[in-house]
């Protein structure tokens, strides 16, 4: 005769009771459109194979102790957690073999408290910051055992256009595998509409487009003849400069970014500078840390010029980037007289190409 620990109902349909290994096969007989993410606690049975595979939302680590998974804590959940948060979320299981079979993690209340200090720690790192709502910590008991648990990561699809991991780079989720996205993928998102733009107004044309384009190509050209130091590091300099002024507004414009964009392609950048690049797309860079790319006054001249040139990719400056505009070029100690001079001379070039649009 059955004892009663031995059964228990189905968490879909409420069965009557079913042998604890019988109700792996009764949910994949029964219940074959199955959604485990819509149960909140799925009824784990050592040793069985759980209903689902692995795959775009879901994603199995066998660890089986506290401290194995404490070793590989960072290496297994940052790039996991970053990918389900730039796709459609997802759920990460820990104690679950690759293959499906329940194997459980031992934790101790202790234990199970550290475990959330340290992912919390993993998530804060990530830019923007991640909403609370956006995550859940479950620590789910496998069926008999009091400190036996499978460790569930719930991720819902992030609200933020991307996300960077604490170590700067930006994954995507396909099939079952992690990506790490690069230029091309920022730009396809971008024109998808995963970044906002509230002031896109009359749409420009190719002409005024690869205009914008030539002139950034003169001031990259001009750069490259001031640079005393290292080209490249004064190219990422200009750049931060043109982010920093896109974000004014507190939306960077797909137009600004685009730009932005295309300017990166023509430079030889190493895998740290688009990596520096990303993060200010990402988030506003500091004026201090822009001033550092850009040693010499000539340099600094340069990049407010391809800053203002950038803001004026979209229209007329507006009050905001005009008091942008100014604490750049008071961060790069640069007189009001050449302020002036150099607004002045871009808003003259836009003017230009307006009118020859509409001709």
């Amino acid at each position: 005769m059955e004892s009663e620990s031995d059964l228990v109902h189905c968490p879909i349909c409420n069965s009557p009771p079913i042998r604890k290994n019988n109700l792996a096969k009764h949910i994949a007989k029964v219940h074959p459109n199955y959604d485990p993410a819509k149960i909140r606690s799925y009824p784990y049975v050592l040793g069985q194979t759980v209903p689902f595979e692995e795959d775009r939302q879901h994603e199995f680590k066998a660890f089986q102790s506290y401290f194995d998974l404490v070793g590989n804590l960072m290496k297994e959940t940052e790039e996991i957690f970053n990918a389900f948060l730039n796709t459609d979320g997802g759920t990460i299981y820990f104690g679950i073999e690759d293959k499906g079979r329940i194997l459980g993690i031992q934790l101790e209340r202790e234990q199970k408290d550290d475990l959330r200090r340290r992912i919390s720690v993993i998530i804060d790192r990530f830019e923007p910051k991640v909403a609370p709502e956006l995550y859940e910590l479950v620590f789910v008991k496998i069926l008999g055992y009091d400190s036996l648990y499978i460790f569930e990561i719930h991720v819902k699809k992030g609200t933020a256009s991307l996300y960077l991991t604490g170590r700067q780079n930006c994954f995507i989720r396909r099939d079952a595998t992690n990506y790490r996205m690069g230029l091309d993928e920022i730009k396809k998102r971008i024109l998808h509409g995963f970044i906002k733009d509230p002031r896109l107004g009359k749409p420009r044309s190719p002409h005024f487009n690869a205009k914008i384009n030539a002139f950034l190509q003169e001031i990259r050209l001009k750069s490259g003849a001031a640079a005393t130091l290292d080209h490249a590091e004064s190219s990422l300099g200009i750049l931060l400069a043109m982010a920093f002024m896109g974000w004014s507004d507190k939306s960077l414009a797909w137009r600004e970014l685009l730009l932005i964009l295309e300017e990166a392609r023509q430079l030889e950048f190493d895998e740290a500078k688009i990596d520096h690049l990303l993060h200010a797309i990402i988030n506003p860079p500091a004026l201090k840390e822009i001033a550092a790319y850009l040693p010499t006054e000539e340099l600094r001249i340069i990049a407010a010029e391809a800053a203002c040139t950038i803001a004026l990719a979209d229209r007329v400056l507006t009050i905001e980037e005009i008091t942008t505009f100014k604490q750049m070029c008071e961060a790069f100690e640069l007189s009001s007289t050449q302020m002036g001079e150099i607004r002045s001379a871009c808003e003259q070039r836009v003017l230009l190409l307006e009118a020859e649009e509409n001709l």
